[in-house]
């Protein structure tokens, strides 16, 4: 509609530059919310599963857990000897997001 309106070619370019400038800020805009708003439902729902009460555990990374632990100490009984005389004979390991209840 503001295309239509201006006579002068050169008008038409300038015109149309700042269209496309606004039409990126509405796109930054849209992902600046959209990320925003993803991190605060994150929060939320992480939120919710830390009200559950479980046993003490060594301390997981997001998404892999305690995969590095494991790796680190060489083999899973050794990290799961390491993780009893730590935490005691009831504890919790994450693996890929799924809590794990070990008891030893």
């Amino acid at each position: 509609m503001i295309l239509a309106t201006v006579a002068n070619p050169y008008s038409r370019s300038v015109a149309l530059v700042l269209i496309m400038a606004w039409t990126k800020v509405d796109l930054l805009t849209a992902s600046l919310v959209a990320a925003v708003s993803s991190l605060a439902i994150y929060l939320l729902w992480r939120g919710q599963q830390s009200a559950v009460r479980y046993p003490p555990g060594p301390l997981s990374l997001p998404m892999i857990g305690n995969l590095p632990g494991i790796a680190l100490t060489g083999s899973m009984s050794k990290y799961l000897k390491e993780c009893r005389k730590i935490y005691g004979n009831v504890s919790v390991l994450v693996f890929h997001l799924v809590f794990s209840l070990i008891v030893t």
